[in-house]
Parts: C-alpha cells; sequence; structure tokens
C-alpha cells in the first residue's frame, strides 16, 4: 500500500502538470472506481473542470477545483497517478481512468488491484467527510507530540 510518503511523492509529482489545466475529456473505464456512483456520471461532472491546487490529506490526493468542487483520490493499495505528455500514449496495462488535459497531456490512473477510490465532493462537503475519518495530519504545522 503506498504509504503516506509516497501519497506526498505523488502529489508533487502531479501539482506542476495539473494547477491552471482543464479536464477536457474524462473516461472512468472501472465502475469500481466511483462506486456508488456511475463513473459516465461523475466522468461529466469532472469534464470541464479547471484545477486551483493539488493537495494531500493523510493518503488522499485532493485535488481542488476552481469551482470549489474536490476530487479526492484514495491509492489504496496499488494505484497510481501517472502523466503522459503529449504525444505520448496513454494506454498503459490495468488503466482505469484517463483525463485528457487541455494543454494536450494525460493524466493515467493505474491500479493493478482495483481498490483505489475516486470521490467528488462538492465545496461544503469536504471537513465533514475528512472528520468521519481522518485525524490529525501529521506533517501539518499544527501537529506536536503533546
Amino acid at each position: 500500500m503506498p504509504e503516506l510518503p509516497e501519497v506526498e511523492t505523488v502529489r508533487r509529482r502531479l501539482e506542476p502538470v495539473l494547477v491552471g489545466r482543464r479536464f477536457e475529456r474524462v473516461a472512468i473505464d472501472d465502475a469500481r472506481l466511483t462506486r456508488p456512483e456511475d463513473p459516465a456520471l461523475v466522468a461529466a461532472e469532472l469534464t470541464g473542470e479547471r484545477v486551483a491546487a493539488v493537495g494531500r490529506r493523510g493518503k488522499y490526493l485532493v485535488v481542488r477545483f476552481e469551482s470549489g468542487r474536490v476530487l479526492l483520490i484514495h491509492l489504496r493499495m496499488t494505484g497510481n497517478v501517472l502523466h503522459a505528455p503529449p504525444g505520448t500514449p496513454s494506454e498503459v496495462s490495468h488503466r482505469r481512468a484517463v483525463v485528457n488535459l487541455d494543454d494536450g497531456s494525460d493524466v493515467i490512473y493505474r491500479d493493478v488491484r482495483r481498490f483505489g477510490t475516486w470521490l467528488l465532493v462538492e465545496p461544503d462537503g469536504l471537513d465533514p467527510y475528512f472528520a468521519g475519518r481522518l485525524g490529525a495530519e501529521p506533517l501539518g504545522r499544527t501537529f506536536t507530540t503533546r
């Protein structure tokens, strides 16, 4: 399972290629990724969104959009997010989703075991979602041993 440092590494790799980019087209190839939500509906909702920031909370990747919505990506055991520059094939083994960006590049979600999840959260739903699932952020400034 990717541990917190690996998730932070993925975040740092994605941030420069995602911030400011618009999701031109989203294809979710595996219904498990967004269950219980319909993957076609989630893909349609993500299409057209522009990325404002890429963060991390615990082991979640937090993709914030200019609209205020947030895409939470949990890699689980074998998930990974890859960036394919323009002209690079986006066909990779175990591909579960692909996002075509407005600069011609692709972001590919790959997951061998198919345990990872994507959740599109409305602006007012993020804090309650995390409050019920996560403790203090271990890499945050407010985290202390006391």
